[in-house]
């Protein structure tokens, strides 16, 4: 059996065979037809407009014939850029990063030309690349490119679909390819296409966590904090000791590695601070305060000197699994290597330099930055910035919105209808009808945006709750009067004096005992004994990486007398 691609590569030097001579027998006609008309103007030294004439008539026509049997195609491709580190340009189209390819793509019966870019697992990738119109311009309706191009713009490469599209290959190669293919008008293609390979610039720069809340969609310069690592979760505030957590690592592209990473934590009272483009400086202002500074650089421990790069390798911090600390310092750790020699186990161990968590305190490191004055700590809205610098110089960057909350909750209780502490409470009015009385007092968290006021939920009000219970001396327990969510007084109110609950003074007549209570909280007719009322109070901030909130007040305690009988009449 004859095998078909060798008939049809016969068939095709066949076809090559007869347009050649089909080219040939063309070209002799087109000089006989001038030769004829030479001598007709030498027989006759004149030019005879008709023979003129119809000698432009023949040669157009063998001129057309030529063109329109495509017997003649010599096409030309070369690739000149990208070069061997991509990083793209964000400035081209606005919402795209875009890397320009360069080189030729031009020839006698041109027709078209086709860029194809395949990641580094050889997979064509699709709507990548964004052809030029004809002045030149980036036309994103175009599926190929239409115009002869001489050591000029070819197109560009989508760099973040690209690498989107290439996903998880990129954790183990960074290397790309682009292929250029022209084509004629006879639909034969320039062989073989020309080639070109170039690296990205991977960069890991993330802020993942302040404390425990988690940024969800980290890529968002606006996200805030949330308290889960879910959307619908709540937006969360923190406090107190803390650690950045995310990634800071760069590779890719030769030569190309982490050098030094900085976090700093920036007032930012409107989160109008704007994240700085890649490949861009940094000018730290007065009121930023630096949480967190690290060089890789070679030291010597105990002798033996490692490399910036051993130090790299050993620290690399790519938030893999897990979003790693980047609040550190330089620090070592022991590392033991053990290997089998002759069926015997050696053993062996070196201290290595170490990034060792370190974290800051909110409260005490940005107290001078506070958003208010009138606030006890470092409390108040701010954005941090992780700036990464490579070997090259390049800086990477990202932030995140934090609420910060550092003030104490105000938990008093002022009086019960008016009797202050160690005072007598009767239970019964004049006219024997138990009371029911108010408890005054205060259950109270500032607002971290006090301007406006801002009274946004569950942020700059993070108020979480309070409680009121009592207690009679020597009973068990505790009984609850109130749990409110609301803080006393009702916002937008100043920090000041209400009614934190009313009480129904007949819950502590044993007689009747309307609330089912313990016995031991109970008061006979006529008896007397003193009761503890309870004050406590909480609000939402995560402190010290610890959830729920535990800004709280304490137990606030408030002793009186409570006699279970009519008070005496005036």
């Amino acid at each position: 059996m004859e095998n078909p691609k060798k008939g049809k590569s016969e068939q095709k030097k066949r076809s090559s065979f007869r347009d050649i001579w089909q080219l040939i027998i063309k070209l002799i006609v087109a000089l006989l037809v001038i030769v004829w008309f030479i001598k007709e103007y030498l027989q006759n030294d004149e030019l005879n407009v008709i023979s003129l004439i119809i000698l432009l008539i023949l040669l157009a026509f063998i001129i057309w014939l030529i063109l329109r049997q495509k017997h003649v195609v010599i096409l030309r491709c070369k690739l000149i850029a990208p070069g061997s580190c991509v990083k793209g340009d964000p400035n081209i189209i606005a919402g795209k990063i875009l890397e320009p390819v360069v080189g030729d793509a031009y020839g006698l019966g041109f027709s078209h030309y086709l860029l194809e870019v395949r990641d580094p697992g050889a997979n064509l990738l699709t709507n990548v690349v964004i052809y030029p119109d004809g002045s030149g311009n980036p036309d994103t309706s175009l599926s190929q490119g239409n115009h002869p191009v001489t050591g000029g713009m070819l197109g560009w490469i989508d760099m973040g679909k690209a690498v989107n599209d290439a996903g998880i290959i990129l954790l183990t190669s960074t290397t790309f390819e682009i292929t250029l293919r022209v084509f004629g008008i006879d639909g034969s293609e320039k062989a073989p296409p020309c080639m070109l390979h170039f690296d990205v610039s991977v960069n890991e720069v993330y802020i993942r966590r302040v404390s425990t809340p988690w940024a969800v969609d980290f890529v968002d310069p606006d996200e805030q904090l949330r308290r889960a690592d879910d959307p619908a979760s709540d937006l969360a505030t923190i406090g107190g000791n803390m650690h950045v957590r995310g990634a800071a690592n760069i590779y890719g592209c030769a030569g190309e590695k982490i050098d030094e990473y900085t976090i700093w934590a920036i007032p930012d009272p409107s989160f109008s601070f704007v994240q700085p483009a890649p490949f861009t400086s940094v000018t730290p202002q007065p009121d930023w305060v630096e949480v967190s500074h690290i060089e890789f650089k070679s030291q010597t421990i105990n002798g033996t000197t490692y490399s910036a790069n051993d130090v790299r390798a050993y620290n690399m911090l790519d938030g893999d699994p897990n979003p790693d600390i980047l609040t550190n310092t330089w620090g070592t750790r022991k590392e033991c290597i053990c290997v089998h020699i002759d069926m015997t186990l050696s053993c062996s161990c070196w201290k290595i330099p170490d990034l060792k968590a370190s974290a800051f305190n909110s409260n005490s490191k940005l107290l001078p930055h506070k958003l208010d004055p009138s606030h006890e700590g470092g409390t108040g809205k701010f954005t941090f910035l992780l700036q990464v610098i490579d070997t090259s110089g390049n800086q990477y960057y990202d932030i995140q919105r934090a609420w910060i909350d550092n003030e104490k909750e105000v938990a008093k209780i002022e009086g019960i209808a008016g009797v202050k502490q160690c005072q007598d409470l009767y239970t019964l009015d004049a006219k024997g009808k138990f009371k029911t009385v108010e408890i005054e007092g205060t259950a109270w968290d500032a607002l971290i945006d006090p301007s406006g006021p801002d009274l946004t939920k569950p942020t700059s009000d993070n108020f979480d709750k309070y409680e009121v219970k009592f207690q009679k001396q020597g009973a068990a327990g505790e009984v609850e009067v109130i749990t409110s969510h609301s803080p006393v007084p009702a916002r937008p109110a100043p920090v000041g004096t209400g009614v934190l609950a009313k009480w129904d003074l007949e819950w502590l007549n044993k007689s009747t005992n309307p609330m089912g209570l313990p016995v031991d909280q109970l008061l006979d007719k006529g008896e007397s004994c003193t009761y503890n009322l309870i004050l406590r109070v909480w609000d939402l901030t995560i402190v010290n990486e610890h959830a729920p909130g535990i800004h709280y007040s304490g137990k606030i305690t408030f002793p009186i007398k409570i006699i279970n009988g009519s008070e005496p009449k005036p």
